[in-house]
């Protein structure tokens, strides 16, 4: 087991990847550079309110990153390197950041120690009710202290936090246009990044253009690069299909495509950049008058499925068993956390819990209790036949094994988000999340409900809960201890189910780049001539 410097949920994709080119045939994706291109890239959901302080949705902050630095980024190799800091010291408690000088907003005003600050003291104001508290930084108690004169910005938590420098070097940092103005960032952008946002169709398309002179990327990446794009246009495209047929047809330049249209992209040789990422991953609705809210029911509808069957079913083949709730590479923590947590399938032992717990088989097929069916409504995104065969087979499972009722529906990610954190018409949810951190998905196990928390299931697990809490506050090998620990509780009361993890390959079409989290990384794009 090991820990390394990684990047957090907010701010995961500004590290370089290695390239990864699939081969058998004629690769647009190759050649010389040429300048001047439009670089159109296919996102499966709109990214909806962008301001980089108030989401948590992975889509967001993927395509937060084309507009917004962070104080460091990290290179292929997972090491920190220089982003609008150009050097930094940190430890449990304290970390403190050497700005550098030549970094400027897309509107010319200058980056200064005090603007980071002020970052820092929105987050910090709970009138702000940012959901990156909980999430990149474990609480409000914390200081933040600027010199301008010196460049220099330190964060000294009230109590010591593992994963403190991670999470404060990676905190999108907004400017001063920004922050006098909210309402500003919500469609449009007011960061150092290396495009500018210049036109925002909701649910359409996204257009940014390139910033002249940015020098201060990743390691010293800039926009003056051979082959960088003068423009980017994010299009949105919720079926895989859709966008596999773009990519082909040489229409778009990348699109993550995680089903079963990968083989024919690679049949015709297109390039292809690729990391793992959760794809199935079962929350349970656990507050009462919901069937998950008995830790019998959840360990009957589990015992009742063959995961490894789903597993293949829904990733095509192509996916694995999860090691843990956060897989993204490079790992917080190393170590399976899932092995041994989970039972075998027994369908029996299911149906008995059922029937222990007081869900019965009636006359009609169909178990109830007190007279109420046990009905099942379960959410999953829409857009990809893979994941649909899989969730229609978790239905026909539950079916055909315990006799109860499931209602399916299919939603955009936008959709279930809403459906989950805001209403409580459901009973299981596949959202898998996806991070670099463990204690990115502590909010989401443990406190409030929503909208004062992001525990959105209800979950009540104490064990969780005091291992997390210990975790937080303890560095290296021993808080990943704690961290694996904790995990392997969520799993062991069935409050979280892992089913699959996949490559997630992002493919391009007359463009190389790298990826990270199954996004693009954009200062990693090259426009090759064609």
């Amino acid at each position: 087991m090991r820990r390394a410097p990684i990047p957090s949920l907010a701010a995961c994709l500004c590290a370089l990847a290695l390239l990864a080119t699939a081969c058998g045939g004629a690769d647009r994706s190759a050649g010389p550079p040429v300048d001047g291109a439009t670089f159109t890239y296919v996102i499966s959901a709109d990214p909806g309110n962008l301001d980089p302080h108030q989401t948590v949705l992975s889509v967001t902050n993927d395509f937060n990153t084309l507009t917004y630095d962070t104080l460091v980024a990290y290179d292929a190799d997972n090491e920190m390197v220089s982003g609008i800091a150009g050097s930094w010291e940190a430890d449990a408690t304290s970390a403190t950041f050497t700005l550098r000088p030549d970094v400027v907003c897309d509107d010319g005003t200058p980056m200064t120690a005090s603007v980071v600050q002020a970052n820092f003291d929105y987050l910090k104001d709970p009138a702000n009710a940012s959901p990156l508290i909980g999430t990149t930084l474990p609480h409000r108690d914390f200081t933040t202290t600027a010199d301008d004169a010196a460049g220099t910005v330190t964060v000294t938590m009230a109590r010591p936090y593992g994963f403190l420098l991670e999470a404060v070097a990676t905190l999108p940092i907004v400017c001063p246009a920004g922050l006098a103005d909210r309402e500003l960032l919500a469609r449009g952008s007011a960061g150092t990044g290396p495009f500018t946002l210049t036109e925002a169709v909701a649910g359409d398309h996204y257009t940014l253009v390139r910033r002249e002179g940015y020098t201060w990327g990743p390691g010293g990446a800039s926009t003056d690069a051979a082959g960088f794009p003068d423009r980017v246009v994010v299009r949105i495209v919720d079926n895989e299909a859709t966008a596999a047929n773009l990519l082909l047809a040489g229409d778009v330049n990348a699109a993550a495509i995680t089903g079963v249209d990968q083989e024919r992209l690679r049949v015709r040789g297109m390039f292809e950049s690729s990391t793992d990422r959760i794809t199935g991953q079962l929350w349970f609705n656990h507050k009462q008058g919901h069937p998950g809210s008995d830790p019998a029911v959840r360990r009957a509808l589990t015992l009742a499925l063959d995961l490894h069957e789903l597993r293949m079913v829904m990733t095509s083949g192509l996916g694995s068993a999860p090691t843990a709730m956060a897989v993204l590479e490079p790992r917080g923590c190393t170590g399976d956390t899932v092995a041994g947590t989970l039972p075998a399938q027994d369908v029996e032992a299911a149906r008995r819990a059922l029937d222990e717990a007081g869900w019965t088989v009636g006359a009609d097929g169909t178990r109830s209790r007190d007279g109420t069916p046990l009905t099942l409504r379960l959410l999953y995104k829409s857009g990809f036949d893979d994941l649909s065969a899989g969730m229609e087979l978790l239905a026909r499972r539950w079916q055909e094994n315990l006799a109860v009722v499931v209602e399916s529906q299919a939603m955009t990610d936008t959709g279930i988000i809403e459906a989950t954190f805001g209403g409580d018409a459901w009973d299981v949810a596949n959202l898998p999340l996806n991070a670099y951190l463990p204690v990115t998905i502590s909010p989401f196990a443990t406190g409030a409900l929503p909208p004062e928390g992001s525990n959105y299931t209800a979950i009540d697990n104490p064990l969780y809960t005091d291992l997390s809490a210990q975790a937080q506050v303890t560095a290296g090998e021993a808080g990943c201890e704690l961290w694996n620990r904790a995990e392997a509780a969520l799993f062991s009361a069935f409050d979280v189910v892992p089913i699959a993890q996949a490559p997630r390959p992002v493919f391009g079409s007359g463009a190389r780049f790298g990826s990270r989290g199954g996004a693009v990384i954009p200062t990693s794009i090259t426009m090759p001539a064609g």
